[in-house]
């Protein structure tokens, strides 16, 4: 069953006004999911031969497949080929984000074993923020490495939101700026996102592709733990982890999760049922919603600030969940 978490709590970070939710298909541009026995490279290096066929990335660890603009005569080619599961148009995604600043302690925190924000406070754990990047120079932020799935522009956080998040997430217990939930946290940056908050859904499948990676590599010490999405677009749950509506991004998220990695997602924004936004959708995920907090203490009653919301019930513009308004 969905485990819905109303507050901005864990790592995630929800909703931010009036940024657009989803987009559709991308022209031209697919992801090929191979089915499982087949040699990768021997496939995409016959794909490659066809005229037609520029792939962007290619997946060996959530899937097996790859992303690829692929021309009309190219695309026919492909999906007749007994060795591909099935051929999914590529989609837009954007950014969503936190507009609670008082989400840390309405969470306490600073009660939790954690301890945020008595200056003692400090996690061993490897968190992926897959995103627009992190500013890896910000001195508040932890950052041990990371991967770029955004055409040509690294790890780098131009945009500001992934590193926004990085914050709510990991910033330093050192009486400097803010405290994030688990402070001083190895984060890791999955730049999916160009620093205009915008990328595709094959960059969102590279990012979870790379983050299953570290699981497969022989290394425990990076193993990724858990990973942040506060990023979504169109989409639906179909019960099958993406093989029947041929969903590439939930078949990656379905085979990292059963590699142990905890996922952890927005809602989204729209102030609608967020079952056609995913991944808040997939119900391998755990996905937050807002809440309307303007003192960041539980009990109601604080007068609003920011917003005409009424305190410590759901925020109007937050996704939620199965047809109803949680609190």
């Amino acid at each position: 069953m969905k485990k819905i978490v109303l507050l901005v709590g864990l790592l995630a970070v929800a909703a931010v006004l009036g940024a657009p939710a989803s987009g559709g298909p991308a022209a031209g541009r697919y992801i090929v999911v191979l089915d499982k026995n087949v040699s990768l490279d021997t496939v995409l290096a016959q794909h490659e031969s066809l005229a037609g066929v520029a792939v962007e990335h290619t997946y060996r660890y959530a899937l097996k497949g790859y992303a690829a603009e692929l021309s009309p005569s190219a695309l026919a080619a492909v999906r007749s080929d007994s060795r591909v599961a099935f051929v999914a148009p590529d989609r837009v995604v954007r950014t969503t984000t936190q507009t609670l600043p008082t989400g840390i302690d309405r969470i306490d925190g600073d009660l939790s074993s954690t301890r945020s924000g008595d200056g003692t406070g400090s996690v061993n754990v490897n968190v992926a923020v897959v995103d627009t990047g992190i500013d890896s120079t910000h001195p508040d932020l932890n950052v041990v490495g990371g991967h770029g799935c955004a055409p040509g522009v690294g790890t780098l956080d131009g945009n500001g939101h992934g590193s926004h998040v990085s914050g709510t997430i990991a910033a330093k217990d050192d009486a400097n700026g803010v405290v994030g939930v688990v402070p001083g946290a190895n984060l890791y940056a999955v730049k999916v996102l160009s620093d205009a908050g915008v990328g595709l859904t094959s960059d969102i499948v590279c990012g979870i592709d790379w983050v299953m990676s570290t699981r497969t590599d022989g290394d425990p010490s990076n193993n990724i733990a858990v990973a942040n999405m506060s990023l979504g677009g169109s989409g639906s749950d179909d019960g099958n982890c993406g093989r029947s509506n041929a969903d590439a991004e939930h078949l990656a998220l379905c085979n990292s999760v059963s590699a142990g990695v905890t996922w952890v997602v927005a809602a989204g924004n729209d102030g609608v049922d967020y079952r056609s936004f995913t991944p808040a959708a997939y119900d391998e995920v755990l996905t937050v919603t807002a809440v309307a907090d303007f003192n960041g203490r539980p009990g109601g009653g604080a007068a609003s600030t920011c917003r005409t919301d009424t305190d410590d019930q759901y925020a109007s513009f937050s996704n939620f969940a199965t047809g109803t308004r949680e609190t």
